[in-house]
């Protein structure tokens, strides 16, 4: 059946609920052919089109899984779809009550639109689903109607079918996005974006200025235009124009590109990377640039920032994987002068390690009540957890051990019924499970002590004798041990294996230590005790062996004094220092060996020495006192120092020496840099006063200083004269007339020398800088107020300050300048020594706030000055420094 066409009115119009509420009444006459309706649009751009599809039939008893389907076919190109409704044709006499209908549109939008009803029109105003998925594009193609009734009768019904009413629209384009002005660097892209709303959808060529006239871009037929920038594209301008078969074509605005100089270009980009956990992963990436661009790599763990790696600065970046970096993004900053580009974020997967045992649990033989511990270690990523497991019946079954998750579990106390079970750990992680080896626990019994060894006491060289006994099955060895630390610890006696233990030759240093009988079995051990027997030495008190003498060194040399004692405990050495004649002894610290040896000095002519003997043990003797005599050669404690010393001044060396006896000093001088020396008469001070000139410039002094014991010589000094600057131009007086140039002159015969123009304004007895008056010439306009002012330059050099001789600038009298009407303006002829120019010009009262500017013044009587001048009409003075160079 043909579709039927009909104007439409825009919605929110009165004609647009006439047209729906005619649609409505005729919907039903329109398939049976007794109202035909002609295509007259109410609108230019839209319409209301019907399309009507075949009858169909619901069988009875048919399930909503089994719909009566029809279709209805739309051309393409009427428009954008506005609004639908849903008629049904020539229903049954008695519509059942719960049907549903179902509408499919060609893209595939499908929507419940009736749902368990029996209404037979549907559209915005009521449907079971939203119909907006169906709206906004070209209707044309295949319409699938259907129809099912969830609550089967036994009737079958017969439908006229289904009427489709499509609301479409055409319209002319119309620019809903302008594109926006970008910058981009040279080489990148850039991109512009315009849309338009329209129907038939516009088409979009995009334009670039060329000289006065827009120009068709080839190609540029998407509504964004993206292209590689050159610096030749700086400034251009883009536009879009949109077309369709409905209107005059639209413009958007343009918009200008600025192309910034290149950064870097990428040209590997770096790609994601699946590696095994504990392997190497490699991430490459480069770019070309001018200058050639640094790299910086940065990562990021999952859902955070990137940040620098550091040392991770050439094209490749290569690293050990862990488990914790799975999902880390990596990318590549590439920066040279002209800015920095960003490689492709990239992904790293790491494949978990699965467990692997690297230690198995060891079998356990225990004591009956004692802890047995078992452990085991394996390596996996991420790490895996640990679960040990027990089994009592050989290895048959195994049972988790509740709470035992760590790689050492631990038997707090064991029992004899757990003999003979085997224990074994699982260790786990997501790639999967590794099981260690089962180890058996062996729970036995220890021998019984009989006999305990009891406390010793003996002399210092004597026997002690211990004696202990233990029965137990089978029969246990002794061995026996030796503690210490007062029975904290024990260790086994070598060959101490009887039930008596008799030690021969005991010193003090044994007193204090503890025996004991450690008795073994297959069971066990058990030791005697419980606290063991103790051994005590009778102390035997130091006595000297070897005694000292006095010494005689020249200071520098080693001193050596020895001694030596005997005793038990062995005693330890104290060596003292008296510096009073023997009156009073003091420790010398760190002096605890039978060897004193140190290097004398003179302060240590006259002291005594001794050792003193003691021990923990109680007692001590001291050796006879030494006494030290120390003979001292000179000593430089001073050495002259560079001098640098205005030429004309007196530069001045010093030096000190110490020794005994006192030395002498005698200063010396070089006038070939330091290869020779000779004594200068008379200069026997430690203080030797040199006259910086000519002679003595680049001279080396030294002092040597001597007593009967020796001499020693000090540094070598060298003596810099620094020269003044001598002034070759002195600068002349000066008689000029007021607002007249004055220029003073001068010259010294060192280019390098600093100047300094001052001025005095109190006859000469202060000058002051006069700022920015650095050059051999000083110019300046004159003022009343400078009459009598002294100037002078000043010279620097590394040597000193020298100044010129001052010289006065002398001012005539000057008669007063009438005043002048405000408001008139007049012109002014300025008078114009040789040393100045002047322009003037006219102007208005408003004009009259105008700065006066003038170059090297005084400001305070040019702005008297300048407000005589503008009260005068005059806008602006120009006065212009001449400059001079110096012949």
């Amino acid at each position: 059946m043909l579709p039927v066409t009909r104007a439409r009115a825009r919605k929110g119009t009165t004609a647009s609920r006439l047209s729906q509420g005619i649609a409505a009444l005729l919907a039903a006459g329109l398939t049976a052919g007794l109202v035909t309706i002609a295509a007259t649009p109410a609108s230019a751009a839209e319409t209301v089109t019907t399309y009507s599809s075949s009858g169909f039939t619901i069988a009875a008893g048919a399930v909503s899984s089994s719909p009566a389907a029809v279709s209805v076919t739309v051309p393409a190109g009427t428009g954008r779809l506005l609004a639908l409704r849903l008629s049904i044709v020539n229903p049954p006499a008695i519509i059942p009550e719960q049907m549903n209908y179902y509408v499919i549109s060609p893209s595939g939008t499908a929507r419940f639109v009736g749902c368990n009803t029996q209404r037979t029109t549907f559209d915005d105003t009521f449907s079971c689903a939203g119909l907006q998925g169906f709206y906004g594009t070209d209707p044309g193609g295949v319409w699938t109607l259907s129809a099912t009734d969830s609550a089967p009768s036994g009737q079958t019904t017969s439908w006229g079918g289904f009427a489709l009413e499509l609301t479409t629209e055409l319209s002319a384009p119309v620019v809903t996005k302008d594109p926006s002005d970008t910058s981009a660097r040279a080489g990148t892209p850039a991109t512009f974006s315009a849309t338009a709303s329209g129907w038939p959808t516009p088409s979009v060529q995009w334009q670039v200025k060329d000289g006065t006239e827009f120009v068709d871009i080839p190609g540029a037929t998407t509504s964004s235009y993206s292209f590689t920038t050159a610096m030749a594209n700086s400034g251009s301008q883009y536009r879009a124009v949109f077309s369709n078969s409905q209107g005059p074509d639209a413009y958007s605005t343009h918009a200008t590109l600025t192309v910034t100089p290149p950064v870097p270009l990428i040209t590997n980009q770096p790609q994601s990377t699946t590696v095994d956990s504990g392997s190497l992963a490699t991430f490459y990436s480069t770019a070309d640039g001018t200058p050639t661009p640094t790299v910086q790599w940065q990562h990021a763990a999952p859902g955070g920032s990137f940040t620098d790696i550091s040392g991770a600065t050439s094209s490749s970046y290569t690293f050990t994987a862990q488990a914790a970096q799975d999902g880390y993004r990596y990318q590549a900053v590439f920066i040279n002068s002209h800015g920095d580009v960003t490689s492709n974020p990239v992904t790293l997967t790491v494949r978990p390690r699965g467990p692997v045992v690297t230690s198995n649990p060891g079998n356990a033989t225990v004591n009956e009540g004692g802890p047995a511990t078992f452990t085991a270690a394996a390596t996996g990523d991420p790490e895996a957890t640990v679960q040990w497991y027990v089994s009592t019946d050989a290895g048959v079954t195994f049972t988790d051990i509740a709470g035992a998750t760590s790689p050492t579990y631990t038997i707090a106390s064991t029992d004899r019924a757990q003999h003979l079970s085997q224990f074994l750990a699982v260790f786990t992680n997501i790639a999967g499970d590794a099981p260690t080896t089962p180890a058996t626990l062996q729970v036995q019994y220890a021998p019984e002590v009989l006999e305990h060894p009891v406390d010793v006491v003996v002399d210092s060289g004597g026997t002690a004798t211990f004696k202990a006994a233990a029965a137990g099955t089978p029969t246990p060895t002794v061995q026996w041990q030796v503690s210490t630390n007062d029975g904290i610890t024990y260790n086994d006696i070598d060959g101490a294996t009887g039930p008596t233990l008799e030690l021969t030759d005991v010193r003090f240093a044994d007193s204090g230590t503890y025996y004991r009988a450690a008795f073994t079995n297959a069971v066990g051990t058990t030791y005697t005790g419980p606290y063991g027997a103790r051994l005590g030495v009778r102390v035997l008190h130091p006595t000297i062996t070897t005694d000292i003498t006095d010494q005689q060194v020249a200071a520098g040399s080693t001193v050596t004094f020895t001694a030596a004692a005997t005793g038990d405990p062995t005693p330890t050495p104290q060596w003292q220092v008296s510096t009073d004649d023997g009156a009073t002894f003091t420790n010398i610290a760190g002096a605890t060996s039978d060897t004193y040896t140190f290097t004398a000095t003179a302060a240590d002519d006259g002291f005594q020495y001794r050792a003193r003997y003691g021990s923990d043990a109680g007692g001590s003797v001291a050796t006879s006192s030494a006494t030290l005599a120390v003979t001292v050669a000179p000593v430089i404690t001073l050495s002259p120092a560079d001098q640098s010393a205005p030429e004309g001044t007196r530069a001045t060396f010093t030096s000190q020496a110490t020794g005994q006896p006192t030395p002498t000093v005698q200063w010396q001088v070089s006038t070939d840099g330091g290869t020779t020396f000779t004594d200068i008469g008379g200069a026997t001070d430690p203080t030797l006063e040199v006259l910086a000139d000519d002679t003595s410039a680049g001279n080396r002094y030294q002092a040597v200083h001597t007593n009967s014991t020796g001499h020693a010589t000090t540094d070598a000094a060298t003596l810099t004269v620094l020269p003044l600057a001598e002034v070759v131009t002195q600068p002349t007086p000066q008689a000029v007339g007021v607002g007249a140039r004055a220029t003073f002159r001068a010259r010294s015969d060192d280019p390098t020398a600093r100047i300094q123009w001052q001025v005095s304004t109190d006859g000469g007895r202060t000058f002051t800088d006069l700022p920015g008056q650095v050059g051999d010439e000083l110019t300046f306009l004159t003022t009343s107020d400078q009459n009598g002012n002294l100037y002078r330059a000043l010279f620097t050099t590394t040597g000193g300050i020298t100044a010129t001789t001052p010289v006065a600038l002398t001012l005539p009298a000057v008669a007063p300048i009438a005043p002048v009407a405000p408001g008139t303006p007049a012109p002014v002829t300025a008078v114009t020594p040789d040393t100045a120019t002047a322009t003037a010009t006219p102007v208005t009262p408003s004009a009259r706030g105008a700065a006066l500017a003038v170059t090297g013044a005084d400001s305070g009587p040019l702005a008297l000055a300048a407000a005589l001048l503008l009260a005068a009409g005059i806008t602006a003075v120009t006065i212009r420094r001449r400059r001079h160079t110096a012949s």
